[in-house]
């Protein structure tokens, strides 16, 4: 391996190498940036394919409802009520109410209904004359999310983690049921004429749940991180996400292939770095030092150290990986409060990350005793 690193003759060959890995790269990128490559895959049952989606007018959505024509949003953080073109999310006209912290909403097929988190009542508005006309006590602490099945107001509350279901005039209550059943904080819930849908912001699932007794009849991944409210409409799904103030329409339990053009690798610049660099180094090295006499003690010893080198840069960029995959767990669950899971990730990808893992702990520790073993040799 001398001839490698030393002399005009291998400053020759490693840039000719380093010239056909920078083709090698640029050929990539191109086909990459230029190249119709597509990839398409089946959609598990548990994801709702989004038909539609865009920006929230308002920001951190907490309410939404449809009058069948149009969409109502609401907005605890500006303390708004908009209506909204439903295929656009262009702001039609606003409400003019003495509600501050506006959550759950639900159209009865005349009047609007929204709650109320700070006063927690429940206000059944006239959107003509925009007037708030009647109004009952919650009884929960937490009031969110709101439906109409046709006779009462159905309400999720979040801290007391349980669906009530409310008469419309007196607010007495008809039923209840207690959460988790199955998520733990319920933020958002619809009616679809025979079952009730549930959104819970805790565990990013919307839950389809049987309307007596809240027994689970089927689970989905929600569209959003935070999922905020739902709205139903003719066999559609329309979910609000609370972080990203978007708006979603979904397609519950329908099967899709989702086909995506394949984009350039987020670690592409990282790897051309790292394969460039060591050629680089290479090539000072070969201008500094002149060639010496090649013998096979000289190339055993070349060889020994070039593996020691891989084995090395080996452990420090699974260390870097390392690192930054658990600083990203941390994060989440101390300051998202949340887990996130690659469920979509090929297998291999994760085995190959246990084995980087497991390859960088038994090297540092082997590592750091052959250090302190040379070190007591030293002092003795």
């Amino acid at each position: 391996m001398r001839w490698f690193f030393h002399g005009w003759g291998a400053f020759r060959r490693r840039s000719l190498i380093l010239l056909v890995v920078i083709l090698i790269y640029i050929g990539v990128y191109l086909a990459f940036e230029y190249g119709d490559f597509e990839t398409s895959r089946e959609m598990s049952h548990l994801v709702m394919p989004v038909t539609t989606q865009y920006t929230s007018p308002v920001s951190k959505p907490t309410g939404l409802a449809i009058d069948g024509a149009s969409l109502w949003v609401s907005s605890a953080n500006e303390g708004a009520v908009l209506m909204i073109e439903s295929s656009t999310g262009m702001p039609l006209r606003s409400l003019d109410l003495d509600i501050d912290d506006p959550w759950g909403m639900t159209w009865d097929g005349e009047y609007l209904w929204v709650t109320d988190f700070d006063t927690r009542y429940i206000y059944r508005i006239d959107t003509e004359t925009n007037e708030i006309v009647s109004r009952v006590k919650v009884p929960g602490i937490s009031p969110t999310g709101l439906a109409w099945d046709g006779k009462n107001l159905v309400l999720c509350d979040f801290d007391a983690h349980a669906v009530f279901y409310l008469d419309p005039v007196s607010g007495a209550v008809v039923r209840q049921f207690s959460m988790p059943s199955p998520g733990y904080n319920p933020s958002g819930v619809a009616w679809d004429g025979e079952n009730i849908w549930v959104a819970d912001i805790s565990a990013s699932y919307v839950f389809k749940l049987n309307p007596l007794n809240g027994s689970v009849i089927s689970y989905y991944y929600s569209s959003g991180y935070y999922p905020s409210d739902l709205a139903w409409d003719n066999g559609s799904l329309w979910s609000l996400d609370y972080s990203t103030s978007m708006i979603y329409k979904t397609e519950p339990g329908e099967r899709a292939v989702e086909i995506t053009k394949r984009e350039l690798p987020s670690w592409f610049g990282l790897a051309f770095i790292l394969t460039v660099t060591p050629i680089l180094m290479s090539l000072m090295t070969a201008l500094k030092e002149p060639p010496h006499k090649v013998d096979a003690t000289i190339e055993k010893d070349d060889r020994f150290k070039t593996l020691s080198a891989v084995l090395h840069l080996t452990a420090i960029m699974g260390s870097i990986y390392t690192g930054y995959e658990l600083f990203r767990i941390i994060y989440n669950v101390v300051y998202v409060n949340k887990i996130v899971f690659r469920g979509q990730s090929p297998l291999w990808i994760f085995e190959f990350e246990m084995l980087l893992c497991l390859y960088t702990m038994v090297y540092w520790v082997i590592f750091t005793l052959y250090k302190v073993v040379q070190y007591w040799r030293k002092r003795s």
